[in-house]
């Protein structure tokens, strides 16, 4: 239809250094495998999958044998943690641009501190419905907005426009493997501190709990060393 760029309508335009400009499409994108930051925000995106994936997997059972909910209370509970995960995602990218001028960092920092807060008052805040409706809110709030971020914005945002893509592939890649590893290693430690008290088995899910909360922290730390990421050149 002969209309511009959205970048040359919005003046939007971050200069592409001569070197990349250089290199052919199929060389840029493997060349975001040089990138530090590539790696650290796959990192930090794998553990921030692993809280995701665990609530998703797990939390049924821990709402229903550690908080006495019967099986459609404790699908309303997620339920409430996903309509909440809408409005953060939407949040998030507002908030990282109008407030931060489109960095990405602060937002990942108060969001990150969102979805932990969220999962304290799950885990051991008072065993009351307000309470855990609040940690569910602050949850699925904190943790639609990294996804977005960590699970690929951030990383369209460093790498050079003709790399993506491939950016958010291996961003991807690490993501999953985050999610994979979670699923046999929270299995593992639920097996191994549960017992049998007569027919009905008993769950410690104490160290779960803490594999969960950890990877969150990982994760929140590991983005908060990108602090001073550069946009893409």
């Amino acid at each position: 239809m002969g209309l511009p760029a959205v970048a040359d309508w919005k003046n939007d335009h971050v200069a592409e250094s001569d070197a990349n400009k250089s290199k052919g499409r199929l060389a840029l994108q493997f060349s975001v495998l040089s990138y530090p930051t590539i790696w650290i925000l796959g990192l930090a995106s794998a553990a921030n999958y692993v809280t995701r994936y665990a609530i998703n997997s797990w939390g049924p059972l821990y709402l229903q044998e550690a908080r006495g909910f019967d099986e459609v209370a404790s699908g309303t509970m997620l339920m409430i943690s996903t309509l909440a995960g809408i409005v953060g995602s939407v949040g998030y990218g507002w908030i990282s641009d109008k407030w931060f001028g489109a960095r990405r960092p602060p937002a990942n920092l108060i969001f990150g501190v969102c979805e932990i807060i969220g999962l304290v008052l799950i885990f051991f805040g008072p065993a009351n419905m307000p309470t855990l409706i609040t940690g569910m809110i602050l949850f699925g709030l904190g943790l639609a907005g990294l996804v977005a971020s960590l699970g690929g914005l951030f990383a369209v945002d460093i790498c050079p426009k003709r790399a993506t893509g491939a950016a958010m592939g291996v961003i991807g890649i690490f993501s999953y493997i985050g999610a994979a590893l979670q699923e046999n290693i929270s299995g593992a430690l639920l097996d191994q501190h549960s017992h049998m008290v007569g027919a009905d088995r008993v769950y410690d899910f104490e160290p779960a709990i803490w594999f969960w909360l950890g990877s969150s922290v990982v994760s929140l730390v590991l983005a908060a060393t990108l602090w001073r990421a550069k946009l893409r050149d």
